[in-house]
């Protein structure tokens, strides 16, 4: 069997192995990666089968690592889709807890 090297392994196809290089790029732009999913696509299990509802963390006790990480994670997300010319439409829903 041959032996392979590799600077970064990722493991799965879903949203978090899709985005990780997309993010690491810049510390390995030319090493090695290798990606390691089961399946022949991305996003085919859960990512795959969203709402494509992006929180703002307003379930979230106010200043919990929840809602401080649904916040940077929706602001990221959005300057992503921007970055990569992908539509995005903001909607407000307000409902009783």
């Amino acid at each position: 069997m041959e032996s392979s090297q590799y600077d970064v392994a990722i493991i799965g196809g879903g949203i978090l192995g899709y985005l990780l290089p997309c993010s690491c790029w810049s510390e390995f732009p030319d090493g090695g990666w290798l990606s390691l999913k089961k399946e022949d696509g991305l996003a085919n299990h859960q990512t795959g089968h969203n709402s494509g509802v992006m929180h703002s963390g307003i379930y979230y006790r106010p200043g919990s690592h929840k809602a401080q990480f649904c916040v940077a994670g929706l602001n990221n997300m959005v300057k992503f889709c921007e970055e990569n010319e992908m539509n995005t439409s903001s909607a407000v829903r307000l409902s009783s807890l």
